[in-house]
């Protein structure tokens, strides 16, 4: 929603969880097989727990997504682990069109890149806190229309 229901597309890239519960389903394919799926009832923090599952990485097509995702873990209170690979994986199109490769953000690049982000928000008189989700989608165009390659 504060990409004004517009999708950001990310893959989220965990540890292996131990004690997972287990269920099939039935698959009504040519086989007529079963697929089995894997979860756990309780909520996961993302730095992990004692059956592990820890965050390791997360695929964005663009810093604009990378802002987007900050602002809104910002918003929730949410900290994205200091350790946790960041990988901006342009689309096919653009890598094809643009030239563009993939590019991976180290914790310090990371971290200086979200410092730059609440300074910048800050310059603004963008407070995060208590925000209405109009002023969150406002606050996330203002980002998403800067050169986010100058919070590197």
């Amino acid at each position: 929603m504060v990409n004004n229901g517009k999708i950001v597309p990310m893959v989220f890239g965990f540890g292996k969880i131990d004690d997972l519960k287990n269920h099939t389903v039935p698959v009504l394919t040519r086989g007529n097989g079963v697929r089995n799926f894997s979860y756990q009832t309780e909520n996961h923090p993302l730095g992990g727990s004692a059956k592990g599952g820890k965050l390791k990485e997360i695929e964005l097509c663009n810093l604009q997504d990378l802002a987007t995702l900050s602002l809104t873990c910002m918003a929730k209170g949410v900290k994205i682990p200091a350790d946790t690979l960041i990988r901006i994986n342009p689309t096919p199109r653009e890598k094809r069109n643009d030239n563009l490769r993939a590019r991976y953000l180290d914790p310090q690049q990371l971290d200086g890149f979200q410092q730059k982000l609440v300074a910048t928000l800050k310059e603004n008189n963008h407070e995060i806190q208590n925000a209405s989700l109009k002023d969150l989608q406002q606050f996330n165009q203002d980002l998403r229309n800067m050169d986010l390659n100058a919070l590197l």
